[in-house]
């Protein structure tokens, strides 16, 4: 019986669609820090994700801000979404994902490094040959610090198949 369900899942895995694409995004972060004077930047960045159906997905990202609110702060982030993508019609695709990640900065003194989790909820459009385009809001909490940013995210990507 095990080995019939190995088989089985094994062979549904196979026959399931499976699309990647890579985005380059620019973000907006709100901070939740008291020692930050202003209290939000502009980031650039770049993901790559794999899909299933259309309907499950894993993103693996980076993104960095330099010379935060001219205090000559930066974070460099690498993290990993889990996508759970509804399919509408006309190509407009409400999903939410789960995040976890490591923050590289200098904007907390006494713990710079640190991991994250997060969640949050986007849209994401399909225009004509492969290009598409999203909208998402996520918020991290960092696990050391126990702040959390609030992030808005623009992204284009391009479909790899």
């Amino acid at each position: 019986m095990k080995r019939t369900l190995m088989l089985l899942s094994l062979a549904t895995f196979l026959n399931a669609e499976i699309s990647n694409d890579i985005a380059l995004t620019i973000g907006y972060n709100k901070f939740n820090d008291p020692e930050i004077l202003r209290k939000s930047q502009n980031f650039y960045g770049i993901r790559a994700g794999v899909y299933k159906n259309g309907k499950y997905g894993l993103q693996l990202g980076y993104e960095k801000a330099k010379d935060v609110n001219c205090q000559k702060l930066h974070f460099k982030r690498t993290f990993l979404n889990a996508l759970v993508i509804s399919k509408q019609p006309y190509e407009f695709n409400p999903y939410a994902l789960l995040s976890i990640g490591y923050e590289q900065s200098n904007i907390h003194r006494f713990k710079p490094d640190q991991v994250f989790i997060g969640a949050g909820v986007g849209v994401k459009k399909t225009f004509a040959q492969g290009f598409n385009a999203f909208i998402e809001s996520r918020i991290l909490k960092k696990l050391k610090t126990q702040d959390k940013d609030t992030i808005t995210t623009l992204g284009i990507g391009y479909s790899l198949k």
